[in-house]
Parts: structure tokens; sequence; C-alpha cells
């Protein structure tokens, strides 16, 4: 594996795991060793003493507050962390130091992003076991959890005697129940209010969620699970983002459209839901 182990890459920033400091744009250290460092251009000084102890969610709040600080100076640089166990199991520490890598790489605005990140554990004897789990860590983000199931939902909105649907402009195509993909860092109802607004122009209120489907072959192009609400809204549907077309449609001229997805199955469950 080497010195300076694998490279992971989250938002093309490369991540790896050092066992000696390299030469950074920026520095985070423990404040008993900061004087050893000059070949960084900034310090930050981590907010935890070198050899104490702290709890998992004390230290977790320690590489935000580090990274959120360092982030902004290392743009396009060399960031390198010095990584602490804060005296709980080498492990979990890990864990969370990978987990708030990829959290903040995830949300930074993309001009703060560094060129990369490098991981210095500063007990030499721990890099070993620190690069085993936090490649093994974000490997698997990478490789298998960002490829999917996707999270999306779809909202049926109930006005003016029937249901609005659309027409696809992308393919599949088709006429569908107004919805979408979640975005990082929304609920669920956001998500389902947004994707109906910017779909058909409406604003719904009375927001229910139906049903989640997750059938691996709803989706043609790839696995997503989607969760289904009902709402209502007033005023005429006007297509925008992905609809060619918005309409509202009684239930004997929907059966009538070709619809894509699953959602012939979703209205179907969907008037049953009515009659409960």
């Amino acid at each position: 594996m080497g010195t300076m182990g694998e490279t992971m890459n989250i938002r093309g920033v490369d991540v790896r795991v050092a066992s000696v400091l390299p030469r950074a744009d920026i520095a985070v250290v423990g404040g008993q060793s900061a004087v050893r460092y000059p070949r960084s251009k900034n310090i930050v000084v981590w907010p935890l003493d070198e050899g104490g102890t702290a709890s998992p969610s004390v230290l977790r709040a320690a590489y935000a507050r580090v990274l959120k600080k360092a982030l902004p100076a290392a743009k396009a640089g060399t960031l390198a962390l010095t990584f602490f166990d804060a005296g709980i199991d080498i492990s979990a520490a890990a864990r969370i130091a990978a987990q708030e890598i990829f959290r903040v790489a995830r949300l930074a605005p993309p001009s703060f992003l560094p060129r990369a990140i490098v991981v210095v554990p500063h007990r030499v004897r721990s890099a070993a076991a620190v690069r085993k789990v936090m490649e093994g860590y974000l490997g698997h983000i990478g490789k298998t959890l960002a490829w999917g199931p996707f999270v999306t939902v779809d909202t049926i909105i109930e006005t003016g005697g029937g249901i609005v649907l659309i027409r696809r402009s992308n393919p599949p195509f088709g006429w569908a129940i107004p919805g979408g993909f979640l975005d990082y860092g929304e609920t669920l109802e956001e998500a389902a209010e947004r994707e109906a607004r910017e779909e058909t122009g409406l604003r719904v209120r009375d927001l229910r969620q139906m049903h989640t489907y997750s059938a691996p072959d709803r989706d043609e192009r790839f696995q997503t699970i989607t969760t289904v609400f009902v709402a209502r809204a007033q005023g005429r549907p006007k297509a925008a983002s992905d609809a060619k077309e918005a309409k509202v449609f009684r239930r004997d001229e929907w059966k009538k459209l070709a619809l894509a997805f699953d959602h012939r199955k979703v209205l179907g469950d969907y008037a049953r839901f009515k009659k409960k």
C-alpha cells in the first residue's frame, strides 16, 4: 500500500492517510506540536489536547470545527489534518474522521474545496490502522453507496376535480406524477413541495404520505426508492423544469394514458387509498 496509502476521491478532493506531515497549504495540528510543523503556510490548532480524552460526540464536533475553519484557507491546495483518537477506540475515531471529511467535502462550496486532504496520525504506529479503516469506509461510500439506490419523491396533486400529471421531456417518456430526486439536506416533504412547484408551478398544501415504492426495476434507468405523497393545490398547472406539459386528469382519463415508471400501479393504489 505504501507510505501514502491509496487515494480516495470525493468531489475531486484526493483523501489519503500518511505517516508524516507533507508540505501543505494549511495544517491542522495539536497545540503542543504546532511549532514542529514549519512546512505549512498556515496553522489551525486543534481544540483538543494531544494526550487528552474526549467522547465521540466531542471528537466529531472538533473535526467539524477545524475542517470548517481550514477549508477556505486550503482551497485548491493541500490540507494536512492531524488525526486524533481522543482516547477512544481507534477504529471508531477513524470512522468519525472519515464521516466528517466526507460530509464537509460533500457540502462545501466548490470554491472552498482543497485539492487534497492528507490525514496524519500523531502516533505513527496508528497510521496503518487509521488507513485501513478510512480507506475501507470511504471506499465503500464511493464504490457502493454513492451509486444508489437513489431517493426520490412523487406528489399526487389534487385540484380541479382531478389530479395533475406531467408529460416528461426526458427519457423515460410518458405521463407521470410530478416528482424528482431528493436534494442533500432536504426532508422528503420539502423535496415533494419543491418538485411539485418546479414542475407544475403549483404550491401544494395538506401534504400526506401515502406509500413508499422500492421495487428494484420500478425505474428503468437505475434503482430508485420513491415516497409518494398526496396533496391539494389551487390554480391551473403550468409545465416547467423537466415537464413538457402539465394537465389535470380525471380517473377515467388517466387510465388511458401511457404512464412512465410504475405510476399506473401507484395511481391504482391512490384510487384505493381515497376509498378508505
